[in-house]
C-alpha cells in the first residue's frame, strides 16, 4: 500500500491529537469525579455541621428544661415553656433534614439515634409538665397567704382562752384548757408536716411525708372532735375557737395537697435521672452518626487522592507517549526523507558526471520512494540512449532508437540523427555504385 509523506505525517500527527484529545478525555473525566467528589464532601460536611447544631438544640433544649425545674416565677416557667416549644420544633427540623437523603448504615444510624431523641423528648416533656407545676412555690405562696394568718391567730385565741380558764379554776376549766392545749398541739405538729414534705430530696421520702401529714391529720381531727365535744362546757370562747381550728384544716389540706404534687421534686429527678441519661445516649447517638459521616469523609478523600494519582500518571504516560510517538515520528520521517534524498542526490551527480551504471533500491511507497525510481527510469532511460549512441559510434546504424515519449528530446534527437546517417549512407552507397559503373564502362572502352 503506497503512503504517501502526507499521510505519514497526517498519521502521526492524527495520532498524537487523539493521544492529546485522550488525555483531555481522561482529565475531563478525572476533574468531573474529583468535582462530584468534592460535592459529596460539602455535603457531607454540611450533614456533620447540622448533627452539631442538632446537639446545641439539643443542649439548650435540656438547659431550658433545667430552667423550668429551677425557675419559681409563673411567668417566667411560662416563657421557659414557649422556648423548650420552639426548641423543639427546631430539633424536628433538623432532624428531618438529616434523614433526608440518608441511605444504608447511615440510615440505621439515624434512625437508632431519632429513637433515643424521642425517648429523651417524652422524659423531657414530662420533666417540663412537673416542672409547670411549680408545686413548691405555689404551696408555699398558699401557706403563707392562708395558713400563717390562721397559724398566728388561733394561737393568739388559744392563749386567750387558757388564760380565761386559768382564771376561772375549777377542774372542769382546767381539763378544758389541756384539752385545748393538746388541739393547739396536734395542729402546730399538723402545719410543720408541710415544712418536711418541702423539704423531701427524694419521692420516697415524699410518699413517707403525706402518710405522715395523713396521719398527723387523722389525729388532729380525732382531738379535734373530742374537743369539741368538750367545748360547749367552757364557755362561747371555746366553741367559736374549736369551729375555727376546724375551718382551718381544710386549708391546711389544700396547701399539703398542693406540696404532695411534688412537681419540684419529681422533675428534679427526671432531669437528674432518667432524663439526664437519655439526653447523654441522644448526644452519643448523633456523634456515632457523625463519626461515620466522617470516615466516610476521610475514605472518600483518600478514594479521591488515590483517583487523582492515577489521573495524573494515565496523563505522564499519555503525554510522554504523545511525546516519543511525535519525536519517533518525525524522526523515522525525516530519516527516511533525508536518507532518500541524499540517495538520489548522489545519483544525480553521478548522471551529472555521465556514470550512467548506478541505480537505486527503492525502499519505501511514498514520494521518495516515486522520486528514486523516476531517477532509476531516467538513469535506463539515458543508458539505453547512450547504448545507441555507442552502436552507432561503432558504426551499427541498425540500432533503434526509441523515444519513451512525444517530449523525449535525447530520444527524438537520436532516431533523427539515425534517419539523417542512414539517408547519408544510403546517398554514398549510390553514389559508389554510379562511380563504380562508370569506372566500368571506361575500363571496357578502353579495352576496346
Amino acid at each position: 500500500m503506497k503512503l504517501s509523506v502526507k499521510a505519514k505525517l497526517a498519521a502521526s500527527s492524527g495520532l498524537v491529537l487523539l493521544l492529546a484529545a485522550a488525555a483531555g478525555g481522561l482529565s475531563y473525566w478525572r476533574l468531573s469525579e474529583l468535582a462530584a467528589s468534592q460535592q459529596v464532601l460539602a455535603a457531607r460536611g454540611q450533614r456533620v455541621g447540622t448533627i452539631s447544631d442538632l446537639q446545641n438544640a439539643l443542649g439548650a433544649a435540656g438547659r431550658t428544661e433545667k430552667n423550668i425545674v429551677l425557675e419559681s416565677d409563673p411567668k417566667r416557667i411560662a416563657e421557659f415553656g414557649q422556648l423548650l416549644a420552639h426548641q423543639n420544633a427546631e430539633l424536628a427540623r433538623l432532624r428531618a433534614e438529616l434523614e433526608r437523603g440518608a441511605t444504608g448504615d447511615e440510615q440505621r444510624l439515624l434512625a437508632t439515634a431519632a429513637d433515643k431523641l424521642a425517648a429523651a423528648g417524652r422524659t423531657q416533656a414530662e420533666t417540663a409538665k412537673w416542672g409547670s407545676l411549680n408545686s413548691n412555690f405555689r404551696a408555699s405562696q398558699f401557706y403563707q397567704a392562708e395558713i400563717l394568718p390562721q397559724v398566728r391567730q388561733l394561737t393568739a385565741a388559744s392563749d386567750a382562752l387558757r388564760d380565761r380558764l386559768a382564771k376561772e379554776g375549777g377542774e372542769e376549766a382546767l381539763r378544758g384548757a389541756l384539752a385545748f392545749e393538746r388541739l393547739r398541739a396536734d395542729w402546730l405538729r399538723y402545719t410543720r408536716s408541710f415544712a418536711l414534705m418541702l423539704s423531701t430530696g427524694s419521692l420516697a421520702e415524699l410518699d413517707g411525708a403525706v402518710k405522715e401529714a395523713d396521719a398527723l391529720e387523722a389525729a388532729f381531727r380525732a382531738e379535734l372532735a373530742r374537743t369539741k365535744a368538750a367545748a360547749p362546757g367552757l364557755g362561747e370562747g371555746a366553741v367559736d375557737l374549736a369551729s375555727r381550728y376546724e375551718a382551718a384544716a381544710p386549708l391546711m389540706k389544700r396547701a399539703l395537697a398542693i406540696a404532695a404534687e411534688g412537681g419540684n421534686l419529681r422533675a428534679a429527678t427526671l432531669t437528674m435521672g432518667e432524663g439526664r441519661e437519655q439526653l447523654a445516649a441522644a448526644m452519643k447517638a448523633y456523634d456515632e452518626v457523625a463519626a461515620f459521616i466522617k470516615q466516610e469523609m476521610t475514605q472518600a478523600a483518600v478514594q479521591g487522592a488515590a483517583n487523582a494519582d492515577s489521573a495524573k500518571m494515565m496523563l505522564i504516560v499519555i503525554l510522554l507517549g504523545s511525546l516519543a510517538i511525535g519525536i519517533g515520528a518525525s524522526t523515522w520521517i525525516a530519516l527516511a526523507i533525508s536518507r532518500g534524498l541524499a540517495e538520489a542526490v548522489g545519483l544525480a551527480d553521478a548522471v551529472a558526471e555521465g556514470d550512467l551504471s548506478r541505480t537505486l533500491t527503492v525502499r519505501s511507497q511514498d514520494e521518495i520512494g516515486a522520486l528514486v525510481a523516476s531517477l532509476n527510469a531516467m538513469t535506463a532511460n539515458l543508458k539505453a540512449n547512450a547504448s545507441v549512441a555507442e552502436a552507432i559510434a561503432a558504426g551499427d546504424l541498425t540500432v533503434e532508437a526509441k523515444p519513451l515519449s512525444d517530449r523525449d528530446a535525447l530520444g527524438l534527437a537520436l532516431k533523427t540523427m539515425l534517419e539523417r546517417l542512414r539517408s547519408v549512407v544510403s546517398e554514398a552507397l549510390g553514389a559508389a555504385g554510379n562511380v563504380s559503373a562508370g569506372s566500368q564502362e571506361l575500363s571496357a572502352s578502353a579495352e576496346q
